[in-house]
């Protein structure tokens, strides 16, 4: 009788002992999600805006940039707060390349590399893209 109190107590403190879970735990950061871009162009054409619809799935990012009307199928990666995307489909002289940071705030910043050159930009999710 001894023995198996001894055994209900020692298990008793070890289960009161163990770290409690961690409830206040964020959940991964995730690019997924509908995003307005204003890109910083040359002076001569000013700010533009433009979309990023993406679907990230583990590390793996895809979906779609849109400009004027136009959309590019992106593909890449976002891995520890850095999003790396490049058009999928788009002749080499044409093709645009990303780099950005996901911000503490929630906000992307960072630059889209084109023919013209590289460019910085910032991206804020739109109301519905959570």
């Amino acid at each position: 009788m001894r023995s198996k109190l001894a055994v209900t107590l020692a298990l008793a403190f070890i289960a009161s002992s163990a770290p409690a879970a961690d409830k206040t735990k964020k959940p991964a950061p995730t690019v997924s999600g509908a995003w307005t871009l204003t890109v910083q162009g040359p002076a001569a054409h000013g700010d533009m805006p433009a979309t990023l619809d993406l679907k990230q799935a583990a590390k793996k990012v895809t979906g779609t940039f849109a400009l004027n009307g136009n959309a590019q199928p992106l593909a890449g990666e976002f891995s520890e707060g850095a999003l790396s995307l490049q058009t999928t489909d788009t002749p080499s002289d044409k093709a645009l390349s990303f780099e950005a940071q996901l911000k503490e705030d929630g906000t992307l910043s960072g630059h889209v590399s084109t023919p013209m050159g590289d460019m910085k930009f910032t991206a804020k999710r739109t109301k519905d893209g959570k």
